[in-house]
């Protein structure tokens, strides 16, 4: 059985059912990779990630070895720029790109990773929000069945 089912129709924008189920695991491998490293370093670098219609999965990073310092906004940048080019490859099906954040919600400002997710075929793209707080130096998700989702 495949991760993810790679037959869609192209126009369809079901935002409940198997095909956001699809989005919302894929953006789930971003929380994956990030929570090491905040675990880890407090922090992540921004990063992305690509499906393809084979089930083929690609990372997304980008390193500058003359850099001595990292401004995130700049990096984020860049790797938004990689994954747009990669948008045009006709095999890539799903795209996301996670960040480190602050959410500021009614009861107060919470750490969080943001995953915006974009499917080509179905022309839907979305921000999850996930909520954390830091426990003993581990990472727990507040409310890891249900993000705060933001269409775009």
């Amino acid at each position: 059985m495949r991760l993810f089912s790679s037959k869609k129709s192209k126009g369809s924008k079901n935002i409940k059912g198997a095909d956001f189920e699809e989005v919302k695991a894929f953006s789930m491998q971003a929380i994956e990779l990030a929570v090491p490293e905040i675990e880890k370093t407090d922090s992540f670098l921004p990063f992305g990630g690509i499906l393809t219609t084979d089930n083929t999965f690609q990372m997304v990073v980008y390193t500058d070895p003359n850099k001595t310092t990292i401004d995130h906004r700049e990096h984020a940048t860049i790797i938004q720029n990689i994954i747009q080019k990669k948008y045009a490859y006709p095999k890539n099906l799903l795209f996301f790109m996670a960040w480190d954040g602050v959410a500021h919600l009614k009861t107060g400002d919470i750490d969080c990773i943001n995953v915006k997710v974009d499917n080509k075929f179905l022309n839907t793209h979305r921000i999850f929000i996930y909520t954390y707080k830091k426990n003993n130096g581990k990472v727990e998700l507040v409310d890891k069945d249900n993000p705060i989702i933001k269409d775009l």
